[in-house]
């Protein structure tokens, strides 16, 4: 209706968006139930519902959202879209990769704002979760590692503007099992704290920690010509 008017609304409503660089895209899908008023030339619209968010980047990360609660708030000036805000809260799925680190996230709690003013729109996730974390690395023959561990803590933070990342944080804590074979040795870790961080602002890395603690065994030979030299043991922290 073009005239002034207050009803109810039952809406579907979909949307996609490209980063400038084509690298990453999000796709959002709601389906709601709310009201709706016109006055004179605004036009204001508040619902509530349910959906499915869900986030590619080609470089190194997914997401995928159910999101349980969807709160949506929208402006129109005549028939102009002038303002519009997503808040949304769910659980879910996300797998990146992150120096090697191939991390496979169960999303316990997420919470996703989206918010558009006349042609600017801004995006913050925040992601709280547990899972798995893998390494296998393979360099040649003579030298390979691998790592698997429990996640029990995760956390994801990113903030973007007009699809450009502004902010980036994945900081997690785990235990792990790290094996590491090399010539005629190897070595066996138990990790009873695996701590990874890294944060990037304005494309910028602005801090990465790696933290490992534990204890390890190790076996090799020192010599195979006569004296015959074999040393295993144990570190322990």
């Amino acid at each position: 209706p073009i005239s002034d008017h207050e009803i109810t609304t039952n809406r579907t409503w979909s949307n996609n968006i490209s980063s400038s660089e084509d690298t990453s895209t999000s796709n959002l899908f709601f389906e709601g139930r709310g009201w709706q008023q016109r006055n004179n030339q605004t036009l204001i619209s508040n619902e509530l519902g349910h959906g499915i968010f869900e986030f590619s980047d080609s470089a190194d990360l997914d997401i995928e959202l159910n999101l349980e609660k969807v709160w949506l708030n929208q402006t129109y000036f005549e028939e102009l879209l002038v303002g519009q805000e997503f808040e949304m809260i769910g659980d879910g799925n996300l797998y990146t990769i992150q120096d090697g680190l191939d991390v496979s996230v169960n999303v316990t709690n997420a919470q996703y704002n989206r918010t558009l003013s006349q042609e600017s729109f801004t995006e913050h996730l925040i992601i709280d979760g547990n899972g798995i974390i893998e390494i296998f690395d393979e360099s040649d023959d003579d030298w390979s590692s691998a790592l698997n561990g429990q996640i029990s803590t995760f956390y994801f933070e990113s903030f973007d503007s007009d699809g450009i990342r502004d902010y980036q944080q994945i900081n997690l804590e785990a235990s792990a099992t790290s094996f590491i074979q090399f010539g005629d040795g190897n070595i066996e870790l138990e990790l009873e704290e695996f701590r990874f961080n890294d944060l990037w602002v304005y494309g910028v890395q602005d801090e990465q920690l790696f933290k490992y603690v534990g204890n390890a065994d190790f076996n090799f030979i020192v010599s195979e010509e006569q004296p015959y030299i074999y040393a295993n043991g144990t570190v322990d922290d």
